[in-house]
């Protein structure tokens, strides 16, 4: 409950405590040890630190405590760095990327790294036809996303309720319908998170991210990929000023000829 737990007999406990490998359980039968502290870290407590000698007492959970607090800490620090460096270099991505399609192709392995996901896909809201149109997929299997390149927001069971105001999460395998579970699980992946991308309250895409091996609902997926989707749809409305301007350059210049 508290996070920390003193064992005195570990080689029992590591038997009954589900999920240890058992190359774990044949070490710490090996090595008779009986005395073990285990801690839980981060946040939330995902992971399980034990310490094993004949030399730990009760009295020492206090300390331990404090180590997986300090712990915990470095963890979220280390987690916060990761995410500034990622939108840092989104930055210079978006200042250096000649156009839309070079961002989406640098800028989602940058993506990629900060999340280690496997897959970071990329459809833009054609907002005329209530429409999402594949912009952009970056790792293997492409093909998988054929079926989805054009996507009816009204009837999309994901992406309809996201776009409405739904809270983005992480989602698993067995949460998607027909034929979503199957064409990704034939790829391999068991995990997706999927964020908006907005200009102040206007959706201009969405951005999904999948990993091939499950994520935990409440690991930190969502916060840092909500934190990198700002340069993703600052880009994307970007190229739809420019693309505004060159058509209105166009019209000025046919409206011109059409005078002479």
């Amino acid at each position: 409950r508290e996070g920390v737990m003193f064992i005195g007999d570990a080689p029992a406990a590591a038997e009954r405590i589900e999920g240890v490998p058992g190359g774990i359980r044949e070490v710490v039968r090996e090595a008779r040890l009986e005395r073990a502290i285990a801690l839980r870290v981060g946040d939330p407590p995902e992971t399980v630190i034990a310490a094993a000698g004949d030399w730990i007492t009760p009295a020492d959970v206090p300390a331990f405590r404090l180590f997986g607090a300090q712990v915990t800490a470095a963890l979220a620090s280390a987690e916060a760095l990761a995410a500034v460096w990622a939108r840092n270099q989104l930055v210079e991505v978006s200042a250096t990327a000649p156009g839309l399609a070079d961002f989406f192709a640098r800028g989602s392995a940058v993506v990629q790294e900060a999340l280690a996901c496997d897959g970071v896909a990329i459809w833009l809201l054609d907002a005329e036809h209530d429409e999402l149109l594949l912009g952009h997929f970056l790792g293997e299997n492409p093909e998988i996303l054929a079926p989805f390149a054009r996507v009816p927001v009204s009837s999309s069971r994901y992406f309809g309720p996201l776009l409405r105001g739904g809270r983005p999460e992480v989602l698993h395998l067995d949460d998607l319908e027909e034929p979503e579970r199957r064409a990704f699980g034939a790829a391999g992946f068991q995990s997706f998170a999927t964020v908006p991308l907005r200009i102040r309250s206007r959706v201009v895409g969405v951005m999904t991210v999948g990993f091939r091996q499950r994520r935990d609902p409440h690991q930190a997926v969502i916060g840092t990929l909500r934190g990198l989707a700002g340069p993703f749809a600052a880009a994307v409305e970007t190229q739809r000023l420019v693309d505004d301007l060159r058509r209105r350059v166009s019209e000025l210049e046919l409206m011109n000829v059409t005078a002479v």
